[in-house]
């Protein structure tokens, strides 16, 4: 696997790929799939509804902020595992939508809630990630060229699937738009957050008391008891890890100027004829 630190121009670009997947769906709700509905007799109410069931899972994409930050597999990384799940449902739900009549509006637009959900999933997955790959200037860039690649995708989805429902059908375009996040999750696993060295240490700290990894130990909430024993554990094991105490740090104060008085016998005691005796 190629490490995304590594190599800035793929970070870039990476990044850039993932903010265009979310723009397909949208593209594709907003612009082929109302048109095509539109052509097939729906009401604009209907139109309006299915639309509307695809943009409100964008007003609560926020809570998917604790869930990203709760856990990871450490063997994964921190971010891609849930990039890996948020892609495997964009492409299930997708499939879903070409099994839906075009007459029955209602289940259309719950089946597109649904699927918009992971795709909230992604965006804020793949937003924690450019937040840990990159910094400074580099962030701002990035910024801007993924905002502007979610707008590439949402071309590809509206105009380019646009076409694809009036020659050869509805399930063809979204059979087009299933490949596409297919292609997306394909690179997902191909790429890696970390070099295999800072990955290697990743795993050892969090199975030393670092961020637990789901493998290594229960689940574990921000702010839970839990939480709080291990956030204790990453100073300490961190900073042995990082800087071994020598023996002679480990000695007591007196041991470090005088080694020969350590683990010398307790002096006897004077017998008791000598010892001063105290009068009340």
């Amino acid at each position: 696997m190629i490490p995304l630190a590594d190599h800035p121009l793929l970070r870039l670009a990476f990044l850039c790929l993932l903010y265009a997947g979310q723009g397909i769906p949208y593209g594709f709700v907003t612009v082929a799939l109302a048109a095509h509905l539109a052509a097939g007799g729906a009401t604009a109410a209907e139109i309006g509804g299915v639309i509307a069931m695809a943009v409100l899972p964008w007003s609560f994409k926020w809570a998917w902020g604790a869930v990203i930050d709760s856990g990871r597999l450490a063997w994964l990384g921190r971010r891609r595992p849930w990039l890996i799940l948020a892609q495997a449902l964009m492409i299930a739900t997708a499939a879903a939508i070409a099994l839906v009549p075009d007459t029955d509006v209602a289940t259309l637009g719950w089946v597109i809630l649904l699927h918009n959900v992971f795709v909230g999933l992604q965006d804020v997955a793949g937003d924690a990630l450019a937040v840990d790959q990159l910094q400074g200037a580099d962030r701002e860039r990035a910024s801007g060229m993924m905002f502007g690649s979610a707008y590439v995708g949402t071309f590809l989805g509206g105009a380019g699937l646009g076409i694809v429902p009036a020659r050869l059908g509805l399930p063809t375009a979204v059979a087009a738009m299933t490949v596409a996040q297919a292609a997306i999750l394909a690179v997902v696993m191909v790429v890696r957050e970390q070099p295999p060295a800072t990955a290697a240490t990743a795993v050892l700290e969090s199975g030393r008391g670092g961020r637990r990894s789901w493998p290594a130990s229960r689940w574990a909430w921000p702010g839970s008891p839990s939480a709080s024993r291990l956030g204790g554990g990453i100073a300490r094991t961190s900073s042995l890890a990082s800087s071994p105490p020598r023996p002679s740090a480990l000695r007591p104060p007196r041991c470090r100027s005088s080694p020969t008085s350590c683990g010398s016998p307790r002096r006897p005691l004077p017998p008791p004829s000598s010892r001063p005796r105290w009068r009340s």
